[in-house]
């Protein structure tokens, strides 16, 4: 008996650590609520349909679990005399915001928030596109945003210069699946 309590004391133990490790600002009664309900759960308004997600383009802003992106522009260049893109390629700029109105702080990284296709081949950041004057000018989109803050910055890729259709997909908080799907078409 005394065996089967220590373990239901350690197991309960386990669990708050885990909770409090989450990066939850609330208490442990909040983080316990909130688990069991969907991300992003409206009374006042019906939800968003997937079809109407993937429709956003330039300018437009996604609400993603209270973080709010928004897709300012779009930009293509080709680079310097020193930095270009590979023959047939160019540098796709799509400068975004992030408004943190979350209760917790973000870590923002290019690398691991954002997934991007290219005429639906999946295309990586380019490090090198970031290294352009215009990419520096707007600087990087990678740090902590803090709840009520907000950050600008942009996302390189390498693409076709005769490419149609690009689509990149935020997903601001790792910690959750939820995300903002931006298509721009050329």
């Amino acid at each position: 008996m005394k065996k089967k309590i220590a373990l239901i004391v350690l197991c309960s133990i386990t669990a708050l650590c885990f909770a409090g490790c989450s990066g939850s600002k609330g208490t442990e009664s909040d983080s316990l609520t909130n688990s069991s309900q969907p991300a992003s759960v409206s009374t006042s308004t019906p939800e968003p349909t997937e079809e109407a997600q993937s429709a956003l383009g330039v300018g437009d802003t996604a609400d993603v679990d209270g973080v709010k992106v928004t897709l300012n522009s779009v930009t293509e260049t080709s680079g310097t005399d020193f930095i270009k893109p590979e023959d047939g390629n160019t540098f796709v700029l799509c400068n975004f915001t992030i408004q943190n109105d979350s209760d917790t702080d973000l870590s923002i990284s290019s690398m691991l928030c954002f997934e991007a296709y290219c005429d639906d081949t999946s295309v990586s950041l380019d490090m090198v596109g970031l290294s352009t004057d215009e990419a520096k000018q707007a600087g990087q989109l990678d740090g902590d945003v803090a709840s009520g803050k907000n950050m600008s910055g942009v996302v390189c890729y390498q693409v076709p210069t005769s490419y149609n259709k690009l689509e990149v997909s935020v997903q601001p908080n790792l910690l959750n699946e939820n995300t903002a799907d931006f298509i721009y078409t050329k």
